[in-house]
């Protein structure tokens, strides 16, 4: 499975070519189409404190950002739920968000716990306008070759910590990442012990069981276990 096939794209897609690809394999079969939500370019136009200022991007950049639509500029996401809810490693949601970063339409702190976080600012500021179209209107750097090396031996690491993950989003309902993450510290105090790991691992692999069906997670960056 490459990066491009677990892309979450924010808000989904219109029914509309889905419909169009159920049409076309009717008449086709059997071919089908396949869409590709991850290729192409979009155009936001980003509005905040009475500035306004047009971007040609990634559907991936398009996505980080739409996930602080309506949150209050103060109301942070980490890196980690982000990563979650877009499907992707954290690594790929940091290279993105420099890009807003950069223009200024985002700004970057960290959580209480010492993890990568972002919040929208308040206002724009032309004269920080760095450049309106996003450089790499590819997919990612490393999409092509799959994932990043390292990234099996970090979900790897993680593995022994599922049904723990599953049975808390079970019991609770829905979790946030921070409170997840002092749960498990909590409760998991057999080997392999969770103590030591980050708040980014535990996003990582939160990730990558969104991408295999097993959990799922809103705008807000909560997480549940997927019914069904």
């Amino acid at each position: 499975m490459t990066l491009e096939s677990t892309f979450s794209p924010y808000p989904q897609p219109p029914t509309k070519p889905q419909v169009y690809a159920e049409r076309y394999h009717h008449l086709k079969a059997p071919r089908k189409l396949m869409w590709r939500p991850s290729l192409g370019a979009v155009t936001l136009e980003v509005s905040c404190g009475g500035a306004a200022i047009e971007f040609r991007v990634t559907p991936l950049h398009a996505a980080l950002l739409l996930r602080f639509a309506g949150r209050a500029p103060g109301d942070a996401l980490s890196a980690g739920a982000l990563a979650a809810a877009l499907g992707v490693p954290q690594a790929v949601v940091r290279r993105k968000a420099l890009f807003w970063v950069d223009n200024g339409v985002l700004a970057e702190g960290r959580t209480a716990g010492g993890d990568v976080a972002y919040r929208r600012v308040e206002a724009l500021d032309p004269s920080r306008i760095v450049s309106t179209e996003a450089s790499d209107l590819s997919w990612d750097d490393a999409a092509a070759g799959g994932p990043a090396p390292g990234a099996d031996d970090a979900l790897a690491g993680m593995a022994p910590f599922e049904n723990f993950i599953l049975g808390i989003l079970t019991n609770f309902s829905a979790v946030a990442l921070d409170r997840l993450h002092n749960l498990l510290r909590v409760f998991v105090v057999g080997e392999p012990k969770y103590e030591g790991r980050s708040q980014e691992q535990l996003g990582a692999f939160l990730a990558h069981l969104v991408a295999q069906g097993k959990v799922e997670v809103d705008a807000a960056g909560v997480y549940r276990r997927k019914k069904g």
